[in-house]
C-alpha cells in the first residue's frame, strides 16, 4: 500500500479510527526508542561502514577475520 493510499484510508476514518491509529503510530515510535544498546550500536558502526568508499574498502585485507591476530598482534598468519 503506497503512502497516499493510506492517507486517503485514514480520510475515510472515523475519529474514534484516526485516534487508534495514532495510538498505534505513538507506540511504534516508542518501540523505535527503546532499541536496545547494542542495536543502536550496531546502527552505528553500520552507519561508519558505509560511509567508507569502494575504493578504500578494496584495500582492506580479505582475510581480516581469520587473521585478526596477525593484523593486532603480529602472529604469523593462519
Amino acid at each position: 500500500m503506497s503512502t497516499e493510499q493510506i492517507i486517503e484510508e485514514i480520510k475515510k476514518m472515523s475519529p474514534a479510527e484516526r485516534a487508534e491509529v495514532e495510538e498505534v503510530l505513538s507506540s511504534l515510535k516508542q518501540k523505535e526508542k527503546a532499541k536496545s544498546p547494542a542495536s543502536d550500536f550496531m546502527s552505528s558502526i553500520m552507519s561508519k561502514i558505509e560511509q567508507i568508499s569502494e575504493e578504500d574498502k578494496n584495500k582492506l585485507p580479505s582475510d581480516l577475520a581469520g587473521n585478526h591476530d596477525h593484523y593486532l598482534y603480529g602472529a604469523p598468519k593462519k
